[in-house]
């Protein structure tokens, strides 16, 4: 015991750092975990998959940020709302990106693809 107690102790030193805190990645990291949790779970999404019907599963997603009011109830009106959330989502992740460029090549995916339809 006395040998353990009479051992020198390792100090570890912090560097000072090269530039000034940048606290921009913290706070979109931060807002992307706070629209995590508005996510669908695993478990919601299985129980739309076996839903005995549309009407079921439209009743699955009345609980959170996905209901459709009583007079929309087609599956047309339900992808209409889906894509406004995918837009919604992608405008904010632009929104977010400090590397402005990253953007433009997450953008280019979609217009090759809708460049190769185009040629087709």
């Amino acid at each position: 015991m006395n040998e353990v107690a009479e051992q020198a102790v390792l100090d570890f030193y912090m560097y000072p750092s090269i530039e000034p805190d940048d606290w921009q990645y913290t706070f979109a990291a931060a807002q992307v975990r706070v629209l995590e949790t508005l996510m669908l779970s695993r478990a919601t999404l299985l129980d739309i998959v076996n839903a005995e019907d549309f009407e079921q599963a439209v009743e699955l997603l009345a609980g959170g940020e996905y209901a459709l009011s009583v007079g929309e109830r087609s599956s047309a009106d339900l992808e209409r709302l889906l894509k406004e959330r995918r837009t919604e989502a992608r405008k904010i992740f632009a929104a977010l990106m400090i590397d402005k460029l990253i953007v433009e090549l997450i953008r280019s995916r979609d217009d090759f693809a809708n460049m190769r339809l185009a040629l087709r």
